[in-house]
């Protein structure tokens, strides 16, 4: 029976151990400073003790120890920095290749997207592959058994941190979002798309132009092939012209709702729900109907 290995620094994996639960198998999570009842979706876990003001990066190498994936197996990893770091150390010590886009998985075979989304490949599972994907919200379930390590340490600590102000956003787990392009003017003009989401209590997400263009939202929050891969109940697409690069992260969405004052925009074909017009003047008069 092949194994299903996730690698994390984080608590919320449900979309991970969604994806390693299409394959029957069993699911083991190694977990580095993590409280083991954080993964109670998991057949077993790992929990690695991170000793105080020493940074995940520094026992990478001690948690790809852990992942013993045979013929078969996948090893899944989440999209924060300090994941990727984990995957690039697990892939190393298997001698695996690293995938993005990951679609579905069964017994002897994955799914991932390439080409920016255009394509569909179709992987055999006869090596160990290790696959970097959204990892999702918190998990429920039975409490897994556990094994808990202590780990070896490369000699490097934190001395000092400094955190940015802003809230941390989970956009894999968020059940509505509101998402943002280029149709804005001005940066001070978020404001009444903050003010609609705000009203739906959704996430504010964005396209990659305002994200790594003008730097108006931090990279994490742009959804797309090579940013965040979302699957929300809502999706409100504003001033978003709908590239292929954008919609190969939103095309999950339950519900999407498209705002562009072009009525040829490529996102209302993604659109449950479109409105054509100047997104100035719609935005203010939604959230006031949602208000009352």
């Amino acid at each position: 029976m092949s194994t299903s290995w996730i690698v994390t620094a984080q608590p919320n994996i449900s979309h991970m151990l969604e994806l390693t639960g299409q394959r029957g198998d069993s699911t083991v999570v190694v977990a580095v400073g993590v409280a083991a009842d954080r993964f109670s979706g998991a057949d077993r876990v790992v929990q690695i003790e991170l000793p105080a003001a020493v940074p995940v990066e520094a026992v990478a190498g001690f948690a790809a120890e852990q992942v013993a994936a045979e013929p078969g197996d996948v090893v899944l990893a989440g999209t924060s920095s300090a994941d990727r770091v984990l995957a690039a150390a697990v892939a190393v010590q298997l001698d695996a290749p690293i995938y993005r886009g990951l679609q579905e998985l069964e017994a002897g075979k994955a799914t991932v997207l390439q080409l920016g989304g255009v394509l569909e490949q179709t992987l055999s599972l006869s090596t160990p592959i290790v696959f970097v994907c959204e990892p999702g919200g918190p998990s429920e379930g039975p409490c897994p058994e556990l094994t808990q390590v202590s780990a070896t340490v490369d000699g490097a600590t934190v001395v000092s941190s400094d955190k940015a102000g802003s809230q941390a956003t989970n956009l894999a787990a968020a059940k509505r979002i509101v998402a943002c392009g280029r149709g804005f003017r001005e940066e001070a003009d978020l404001h009444i798309a903050h003010d609609l989401a705000a009203q739906l209590g959704a996430e504010l997400a964005c396209s990659r132009p305002l994200a790594e263009g003008v730097s108006w939202f931090e990279k994490k929050l742009y959804v797309g092939i090579s940013g965040a891969q979302v699957s929300p109940e809502l999706y409100i697409a504003v001033g978003i012209s709908g590239q292929l690069q954008h919609v190969v992260g939103m095309n999950k969405s339950q519900t999407v709702v498209a705002i562009n004052s072009d009525s040829d925009a490529p996102i209302f074909e993604q659109a449950d729900y479109g409105i054509v017009g100047d997104l100035y003047a719609v935005l203010p008069e939604l959230t006031k109907a949602l208000a009352r």
